[in-house]
């Protein structure tokens, strides 16, 4: 008997999308004036716009319900049986070793970034993967880099809802997915006027990990769905692209009244969706240069490059108010976004190259096996 390794399917164009992702998450959080603060037209122009860069989680939530969703079924294809505790080993080397190192550097530095008024939550919505809950019902006033692990809560609670799920439920995994959309609808209808609960609360996102797992069955199934939508054309699905930026740019006028509140999960979640599909299953693989290497690994290590790009923000800010050279001119926006960037990426990579890896290869010892004769 011969072992291999169990070889999953390899989406080697999606770690470019991870990649704008991540960068529309940076962007909303890199062009924010302070609130008083005086600024051209331009800026505010961009500021504005920018905000809209939150978009990016809800990006990150589709690519996980539908690479979750596929590595599932894809274990339960080749071996008739999927192993949870590997399944749930394989993620908590992914995610907990960065995690944790992140609020470990943030319950360390509180004592300089933050004060008595604002203090961190208790560090048991950090180990039990609920900040999101916290910040619905106290805020989320507290140490700025932190508060980005609200998404990696969230992203948690669906691995483990999720995988158990499919583990007992597969054969009906396209009605849950529905019924979850249907919930996750009513949920956001009955609280449309508030904001937290709309855009912190696992049951208002959780239509974004439904409708990357109803794209994932489809391909996998090849069902009716997945040939019309390879059977497109390119032009329509350019049409997909177009449409996305539509809504991105006009998102203050399109999604302000409360139906397009209610809908406006299910329409980006929708619309990404479609892309990740267009760029897995219909476009042919770019010849690799120099430019889509370095996307490849940008994307590659954009889990880090999210958790430190609020801690390399927050010193910078830091010392721009200890120093006062804060200003609002385009030049400074843009130089300080590109400054910002670079060291992000330094330290992620570092991080990746040196942290991460080392849990990462820990990985394949949680691979089913294939036995041949």
């Amino acid at each position: 008997m011969e072992l291999d390794n169990f070889k999953k399917k390899y989406f080697d164009r999606l770690n470019a999308l991870r990649f704008c992702a991540f960068l529309m998450v940076f962007i909303s959080h890199i062009f924010v004036l302070k609130s008083g603060t005086s600024a051209s037209s331009w800026i505010l122009f961009l500021t504005n716009h920018a905000r809209c860069g939150f978009l990016g989680l809800d990006f990150f939530f589709v690519l996980s319900g539908f690479l979750i969703t596929w590595i599932i079924f894809e274990e339960n294809y080749f071996y008739q049986n999927f192993d949870w505790k590997n399944f749930f080993f394989r993620r908590t080397l992914r995610i907990w070793p960065l995690y944790f190192l992140i609020v470990l550097i943030g319950f360390s530095a509180s004592f300089y970034f933050s004060n008595s008024a604002h203090p961190l939550p208790s560090l048991i919505y950090f180990l039990s993967f609920t900040l999101n809950f916290y910040i619905v019902k106290h805020g989320a006033d507290f140490l700025f880099f932190l508060v980005f692990l609200w998404s990696i809560a969230v992203e948690e609670q669906f691995y483990i809802f999720w995988s158990l799920t499919l583990k007992f439920f597969s054969n009906h995994a396209v009605k849950i997915c529905f019924l979850i959309l249907v919930f996750s609808l009513f949920f956001r209808y009955y609280f449309s006027n508030n904001s937290a609960m709309l855009y912190f609360h696992s049951f208002s996102v959780m239509a974004d990990f439904a409708i990357g797992s109803l794209f994932a069955i489809s391909a996998f199934r090849k069902n009716k769905i997945f040939v019309f939508l390879k059977s497109i054309s390119k032009n329509y699905f350019s049409a997909i692209y177009f449409l996305l930026i539509l809504n991105i740019f006009f998102y203050d006028r399109f999604y302000s009244n409360m139906w397009m509140i209610v809908f406006e999960k299910l329409i980006f979640s929708t619309l990404f969706a479609l892309i990740i599909f267009d760029q897995s299953f219909r476009k042919k693989t770019l010849q690799k240069n120099n430019f889509s290497n370095v996307i490849n690994y940008l994307g590659k290590i954009s889990f880090g490059l999210y958790c430190y790009h609020g801690i390399v923000i927050t010193i910078f800010s830091k010392l721009a108010a200890e120093y006062n050279f804060e200003n609002s001119s385009i030049a400074f926006f843009i130089l300080k976004s590109v400054l910002i960037f670079a060291v992000t990426v330094i330290v992620s990579a570092i991080s990746y190259e040196y942290f991460e890896k080392f849990f990462l290869q820990l990985k394949n010892k949680f691979y089913p096996q294939r036995h041949s004769l």
